[in-house]
């Protein structure tokens, strides 16, 4: 799948584009074909497209988004599984479905449903979403095993990304951290009152069945 990542800078410091170039160069040597990086004051979210022979559908990415009507900058990676239903209960006429991405779909489901959109969504996939006007930012993968979405925290600062290379290349990780903890849970809000680690733990979002 493609990769995503990102941090937001709580302590209100503007997001350096070196982390955020950082994070993407841990990734860089398996040779991705394309994406791109947005910064928005405190917060910088990174996108990087691996082209997938397999894939059915063949269809731009525009990957970070920043909706300016709602303040929100918004990555996601995504391999859906109901593409016809989720274009039929968002009104995208069949006959442009081929045209749109599955990161595009999940982005217009984010918008239209907000925090609920998970639950219209079917396969693998994880996004981010930083609401900047509420100050808040919004992590959801699907509840299977596939998708992976880490994130590590301390008071100033939160990370995020989908691979364990991406996180640990952020100055906040400490270079000997410790294990990567399951939080038990799909789906996490970060607002500035977010505890911050302490135990140098990241932690990946994931439900485990019991």
């Amino acid at each position: 799948m493609n990769e995503i990542y990102g941090f937001v800078n709580f302590d209100k410091t503007i997001a350096s584009s070196e982390y955020i170039g950082k994070m993407y160069s841990a990734i860089a040597h398996r040779e991705p074909d394309g994406g791109g990086v947005y910064r928005k004051e405190f917060a910088a979210f990174g996108f990087t497209f691996f082209r997938d022979s397999d894939s059915e559908v063949v269809a731009p990415i525009s990957m970070p988004d920043y909706n300016r009507a709602d303040s929100i900058l918004f990555v996601s990676t995504a391999k859906l599984h109901n593409r016809s239903s989720l274009c039929r209960n968002m009104a995208i006429p069949s006959e442009i479905e081929s045209e749109i991405s599955d990161e595009e779909l999940t982005k217009k489901a984010y918008y239209l449903w907000k925090e609920k959109a998970g639950s219209h969504l079917s396969g693998n996939w994880a996004l981010a979403a930083w609401h900047e006007d509420e100050m808040k930012l919004f992590l959801s993968k699907d509840s299977g095993s596939i998708s992976k979405l880490y994130y590590y925290s301390t008071p100033s600062v939160f990370v995020f990304a989908s691979s364990l290379e991406s996180i640990k290349a952020h100055s906040a990780i400490p270079s000997g951290f410790g294990d990567v903890q399951s939080n038990n849970s799909s789906e996490i809000i970060v607002t500035p009152d977010f505890p911050g680690n302490s135990e140098n733990i990241i932690f990946c979002l994931q439900t485990i069945s019991t």
